[in-house]
């Protein structure tokens, strides 16, 4: 059991020249690595309210939203759930770093990924390799 750090990516769903986003990062502990892509999933999920605008049965204070909510007409709406082809960076903060990628049934290794990390306050995008 450890404690780990996951970036969430969501690489599904891209339009044309459209680059990956971080859209999180979820802390566990004392968890293995199963269960802590598991929890990362479900934490970025909305099944009842909405894990980035923090409501409902969603909101869960290990997870820290990395993108700016979509804005649309003056108001601000949530992020979509993680979904199949996503992208997880799982780090345990003593050495070990490994890409997953979210399949039809659990999670698969991956080579790392080309993506953008999102200034939530001024839009300004930071590409990152990992």
């Amino acid at each position: 059991m450890k404690n780990f750090t996951i970036t969430v990516i969501h690489a599904s769903f891209l339009e044309d020249g459209e680059t990956p986003k971080a859209v999180a990062k979820v802390t566990t502990s004392g968890l293995d690595l199963f269960q802590a892509t598991e929890y990362a999933y479900r934490y970025t999920n909305n099944l009842d309210g909405s894990w980035s605008m923090k409501l409902g049965e969603d909101a869960n204070d290990d997870v820290e939203v990395l993108a700016p909510l979509i804005q649309h007409n003056g108001k601000a709406y949530g992020l979509r759930s993680t979904s199949v082809g996503d992208v997880m960076i799982v780090d345990d903060g003593e050495g070990f770093v490994d890409t997953f990628k979210v399949a039809g049934f659990g999670f698969e290794p991956c080579d790392p990924i080309s993506y953008d990390i999102v200034d939530a306050q001024t839009f300004s995008t930071t590409s990152v390799m990992a």
